[in-house]
């Protein structure tokens, strides 16, 4: 199809001008619409009640002499009781007849009912014979305990219910779409097309034709054909999806109009096989329209409109068939019956599913998967059907052409410009596919801004994940999308879309050079590889979804690191206690117990009381060393004796060789800090700076201190071998990132050019977590 602008540029917004004519246009059709359709009711339940009375079965003629000429049916009430064909209907129940209408009436009435009739056969004197009203249709019925009035009120309901439906969508549209004139298009539409197809309005029709539908419902149904066929194409953007809708939307506007000089042109009057062929021909091209423009929608909200539009076509196709074709054939009784009470009914529901997916699509914007076969099947289906149309054509332009050419010449020429054709043919046609079924893919852009949209809508951090793997699976056609992050040295899964396959391919997460992660995408179909356009956009995607899963990982962590920080303060305090319990505890007993056997005899046995206070003493010391042990276990003494920066600088004092430890601080020195800042900050100085020794193999390191806006920034910087591409976190990383996590601060490892790495720690002055004491 040939290129079209993108809808999104497009507004279907009607300016001040117009709002006034387009709403009277609306108004003006949809009340002829409605006239019609309450004009044809009463006719067509006057054809329910002739077709579902009693009556005796015959079809009435007049003939050119003004007589009515009656024409039994097989097998007929009229039969049995001996009239003829061909016979003269000559009274009713004593009643003259003069016109088929008067015979009609006078020969109608409740099924069982006598009625006495006077024919004359041929020239032979006239003949009185009673005849029991019956009806094949009516006596159905009557077996279920139901009348022809019934009928009549069935029938009438369930088009009345259809067309109340559609008025009142139509209503709602307008009332709430009125200045957008797609909108007015969609509410025109089901009016019409309600109304105008409905059975109504074609008895109204047959009741005033003359061999043909009146032109006037020509007129009409042309209209409602062409509105039909005109939505398909321009629905949703308000503008056609191709220049080649443009171009059949020209062509079935001019043979529609050239059918209402020339009747024998329109589709309906067209023999049985041509009908179904022209009409499902343009309603495809409608189909295949809305199908285009699906794939090629640039919006969410266009391609959820478009699929309830498609939903709603083919349920109300297939309700359309279920009314039309019964009509194409005759019926007797028993399938009659069905067709009236069972068929029509259910095409009027299932046809009620266009107008109510149009509401759905224009008022609410609510959202298929297509496989490799389809895209084969699509491609050489096509070319098939291209190459025998082309070798047939080829032949016949060379046989008008070239006359003195053998067949087989043709032949092999026909043969070698198709050769010639088929790749060509053949790449196109792939191309056209590949564009429909997998456009987006070179188009990153409408999928990197969808992915941005979904996180932006995305309500939690826990829901970012499972959107980003929907995302990548509805936008590139791939069965099953995966997201792992690294967790303990381990892999575990995080989210996941589609059915889960073996067969992946993996990208990598990263965060500020850190592997975090891996996404996992399965192929379209077993051994089909991606192009290089998937690759691309994949890495693309992986690269933007970084982001989303380091947040997703942080807070699992936070979450495991708070309920690390509970569990560990219980053990301390168990510890603590137990320490207190078991060791102190009795310590301090027994020394009790020996001064007190020291105080007795230390008048008697003043030796052995010197003995005892001894080792009291010797005790007493012990439990102060114990004592002093249990406290430093709670906070490193080096920061009550020298602080953070001293404590710094005695790791500095105290350690030779490489790499050389410089400390930089403010000038004023670093302000009070909290207990659990400083004792966090301090370890977490211990763990970067033995990660330098062991790994960095870095000359120098740089500690900074910097205080800025109630916040602690230490950094820790050498000029090492920096880190190494897809890194994984080790322990001591992730124990730094969770200690500065647990006092609501943030830490980062970044490279250094040309080399090193910087690991920086925002510690936050006015803390809300835990205490690290």
């Amino acid at each position: 199809m040939g290129q079209a602008p993108a809808a999104s540029n497009i507004s279907s917004r009607l300016g001040t001008a117009w709002l006034f004519p387009a709403r009277l246009l609306w108004l003006a059709g949809s009340f002829v619409a409605l006239g019609l359709f309450i004009a044809g009711l009463p006719v067509r339940a006057r054809e329910i009640h002739e077709l579902y009375r009693g009556d005796i079965q015959a079809w009435l003629i007049q003939n050119q002499q003004g007589e009515v000429v009656l024409s039994p049916q097989s097998v007929s009430t009229a039969a049995q009781a001996g009239i003829l064909e061909g016979d003269i209907l000559l009274a009713v129940d004593g009643v003259a007849i003069t016109s088929t209408e008067q015979a009609d009436k006078l020969l109608s009435g409740e099924i069982g009912t006598p009625v006495t009739v006077s024919v004359r056969t041929g020239n032979f004197p006239p003949r009185q014979i009673t005849v029991t009203r019956g009806s094949w249709a009516g006596g159905i019925l009557l077996e279920y305990g139901l009348s022809d009035q019934f009928a009549v009120i069935f029938a009438l309901a369930s088009e009345i219910l259809l067309t109340v439906l559609c008025i009142g969508i139509a209503v709602v549209i307008v009332r709430y779409r009125s200045d957008d004139w797609i909108a007015l298009f969609s509410a025109l539409l089901m009016v019409v097309v309600a109304t105008g197809f409905s059975l109504p309005m074609v008895a109204l029709a047959n009741r005033l034709r003359s061999g043909t539908f009146p032109h006037w419902m020509d007129a009409w149904i042309a209209f409602g054909f062409g509105l039909l066929i005109l939505f398909f194409y321009l629905f949703p953007a308000g503008r056609f999806a191709s220049n080649l809708t443009f171009g059949l939307a020209l062509t079935l506007g001019l043979w529609l109009t050239l059918g209402l000089f020339e009747r024998s042109l329109l589709i309906w009057y067209l023999p049985r096989w041509l009908f179904i062929s022209a009409g499902s021909f343009w309603i495809v091209t409608g189909a295949v329209a809305l199908l285009y423009r699906y794939q090629r929608a640039d919006s969410f909200q266009q391609r959820q409109q478009i699929r309830w539009i498609v939903w709603g076509a083919i349920a109300s196709a297939a309700g359309l068939m279920l009314q039309i074709f019964p009509r194409l054939f005759s019926l007797n009784a028993s399938m009659q019956v069905l067709s009236d009470f069972v068929l029509h009914p259910l095409g009027q529901m299932l046809k009620a599913c266009l107008p109510l997916s149009i509401a759905f699509a224009i008022l609410r914007y609510r959202l298929w998967n297509i496989e490799l076969i389809v895209n084969r099947a699509l491609v050489y289906g096509s070319l098939s059907v291209l190459t025998m149309l082309g070798y047939l054509g080829t032949i016949f332009i060379l046989h008008i052409f070239f006359t003195g050419l053998s067949n087989p010449v043709i032949s092999f020429l026909a043969t070698g410009v198709i050769a010639i054709l088929f790749e060509p043919l053949r790449q196109r046609l792939q191309r056209a596919v590949n564009r429909w079924m997998y456009g987006e893919r070179d188009d990153p852009y409408v999928v990197l801004s969808r992915l941005t949209q979904t996180l932006e809508r995305t309500p939690s951090v826990n829901e970012a994940l499972p959107s980003i793997t929907a995302t990548i699976s509805h936008s590139l056609k791939i069965p099953y999308v995966a997201i792992w992050l690294d967790q303990d040295g381990s892999e575990k899964l995080a989210a996941f879309s589609g059915a889960e396959t073996e067969d992946l391919i993996s990208f990598p997460l990263g965060y500020h050079g850190e592997r975090i992660g891996r996404l996992g995408v399965a192929r379209r179909a077993p051994n089909e590889e991606f192009s290089e356009a998937d690759l691309r956009l994949i890495e693309s995607i992986a690269q933007q979804a970084g982001a989303a899963a380091q947040a997703v990982r942080l807070q699992t962590e936070l979450i495991r690191s708070r309920a690390q920080i509970v569990n560990e303060r219980e053990d301390e305090r168990l510890r603590i206690r137990r320490d207190l319990h078991d060791e102190l505890g009795p310590m301090l007993a027994a020394q009790g117990l020996k001064l007190s056997a020291a105080r007795q005899m230390i008048r008697t046995k003043p030796e052995k009381a010197e003995g005892l206070v001894e080792e009291v003493i010797q005790q007493s010391q012990q439990t102060v060393t114990d004592i002093r042990r249990l406290v430093h276990g709670l906070r490193p003494p080096v920061l009550d004796q020298l602080g953070l920066t001293g404590a710094v600088r005695d790791l500095a004092r105290n350690h030779s060789g490489s790499p050389v430890l410089e400390i930089i601080s403010p000038s004023e020195g670093l302000p009070r800090l909290p207990a659990a800042v400083e004792v966090n900050a301090y370890r977490i100085l211990l763990e970067a700076w033995s990660n330098t020794v062991r790994h960095a193999h870095a000359n120098r390191c740089i500690v900074k201190f910097l205080v800025e806006q109630n916040t602690l920034v230490v950094s820790i910087q050498d000029d090492g071998a920096g880190i190494p591409k897809n890194y994984r976190a080790g322990i001591g990383l992730r124990s730094m990132r969770a200690r500065a996590e647990e006092i609501g601060g943030q830490l980062s490892v970044d490279s250094v050019r040309p080399h090193g790495t910087c690991i920086t720690a925002r510690l936050p002055l006015v803390t809300h977590g835990g205490n690290a004491e």
